[in-house]
């Protein structure tokens, strides 16, 4: 939520974004593939940041050894890669399908409903969001958990991919295709923009 009204920046919902502006025409797949990256290690950085904070400030080293931080953080790093894949596959495939509903709502009340029931779907099931596990993970590692940055990596691996492949062909390319009319109007608006007389 907070992400979508600050117009910053997010690895998974860009996924959607970029192959949709892709798919039409508007930027390249170089230009989409770059941007992905860029945002990737950009909300690396972030998580890293913020559990660093967070160590600074006590609240990781506070937490007792049994803590769900630290078991939740292990059980999602040991599953096997096709789980984590497909389970990554699903987290993202709700993730931008919130932000595309969100997109289409008027009032903004209506978007942060919107934006925080449809995405509780993905927290609810277990789904693997690449970017929120880097923070899980950070955080774990840093309070003294045992969860190893090798672990980490191998769930970062799979659910990176399941998400690329969740946002790209489960709601950028068939949203891209099956709106061409929302395409039309919006190539509209923007002629009609070009066309305005500049003072």
């Amino acid at each position: 939520m907070i992400i979508v009204f600050t117009n910053t920046e997010l690895f998974t919902s860009n996924n959607m974004y970029l192959t949709i502006s892709s798919a039409e025409g508007r930027t390249s797949w170089r230009q989409a593939t770059l941007l992905w990256i860029s945002c990737y290690f950009g909300n690396l950085a972030g998580a890293i940041l913020v559990a660093l904070l967070l160590f600074g400030a006590g609240s990781l080293t506070q937490l007792p050894p049994e803590h769900a931080l630290f078991d939740g953080a292990l059980y999602k790093a040991q599953q096997a890669g096709s789980v984590i894949f497909f389970k990554g596959i699903l987290a993202n495939w709700v993730v931008c399908l919130a932000v595309r509903i969100a997109l289409r709502c008027k009032e903004e009340i209506a978007k942060i409903l919107v934006l925080i029931l449809v995405v509780f779907i993905f927290v609810y099931l277990g789904f693997e969001h690449s970017i929120a596990n880097m923070g899980t993970f950070t955080m774990a590692i840093l309070g003294g958990g045992a969860l190893t940055v090798s672990d980490a990596l191998h769930n970062l691996l799979y659910s990176t991919i399941g998400n690329v492949v969740g946002g790209v062909l489960l709601v950028g390319l068939p949203f891209t295709y099956l709106n061409p009319r929302e395409r039309e109007e919006q190539m509209q608006e923007a002629l009609l923009v070009d066309e305005a007389p500049r003072a």
